[in-house]
């Protein structure tokens, strides 16, 4: 894997293409999440929004720069929840393995930043089948495949077969790659409030901003704080910075795409 590029001098694969639909507000609102856990995480410096995911957690340690990047998919309840097949584009009997598929469009991060790449997470308001589970969770606890039960092995076998096809867009990737990758992979879904509205999700921001001050707010104050967060979290959403203008520094993709 050659040296690992920079958020910054790195132009995204697409700048507007996930701004449009009615996940909008929800993506909105876990951004907003994850810009208040900035109070509480020292390492973590900025919450970039729409450059190269839906959100980037930017952490400094030391003098190393890890990303996070976040992937938020809303779907209906009657959709069940999210298989192996479904995110890693894995197609049924002889058909094609998906082109455009939610796990590699997370692997080319992992190509493009390499260890600066410390994980890609699927955000979602539905759940998550059990064996997509287990395979992460037992990805993470293991040193290589060859140790994994025989239920995920089979299903990380299943996806290296198909990810190593000429016309999949993983095409050339290796069986070590792909273990390293899914090793990366954080699960967070919140079934339980899938049929949250948008005045819910202001509640639970709301508590959060209570807990994070350091003076005593009013629910009305909190409430205003929140208001002005998602704007502000849609102000920087929507900004879009061409591939001819990238920042210089990242200092600059901070102040403009950034939250700190």
């Amino acid at each position: 894997m050659s040296d690992p590029k920079r958020l910054h001098n790195t132009p995204p694969r697409e700048t507007g293409g996930s701004l449009a639909g009615d996940r909008l507000d929800y993506q909105y609102q876990r951004a907003a999440e994850a810009c208040l856990t900035l109070l509480e995480d020292s390492d973590s410096c900025c919450v970039l929004l729409e450059w190269h995911d839906d959100f980037v957690n930017e952490k400094q340690t030391g003098t190393s720069v890890l990303y996070g990047f976040n992937q938020v998919k809303t779907r209906n309840a009657s959709q069940g929840p999210w298989k192996i097949s479904q995110v890693f584009g894995l197609p049924k009997a002889n058909a094609q393995p998906s082109t455009d598929s939610i796990a590699s469009k997370l692997f080319e991060h992992y190509t493009n930043f390499g260890d600066s790449c410390s994980e890609v997470v699927l955000i979602t308001n539905s759940g998550i089948d059990d064996d997509f589970e287990k395979l992460i969770s037992d990805v993470a606890k293991a040193a290589d495949s060859s140790v994994l039960d025989e239920t995920s092995k089979k299903n990380f076998d299943r996806v290296v077969h198909h990810w190593i096809k000429e016309e999949s867009p993983t095409h050339g990737v290796t069986a070590g790659q792909v273990f390293k990758f899914i090793a990366r992979i954080k699960l967070k879904p919140e079934a339980a409030r899938i049929d949250r509205s948008a005045i819910d999700y202001k509640g639970t921001l709301s508590e959060l901003i209570f807990k994070f001050s350091e003076i005593d707010l009013t629910t009305s104050q909190a409430g205003s704080i929140c208001s002005e967060l998602l704007e502000l979290v849609k102000e920087k959403s929507n900004f879009t910075l061409e591939a001819k203008h990238l920042p210089i520094t990242p200092e600059d993709l901070r102040s403009r795409k950034g939250i700190q």
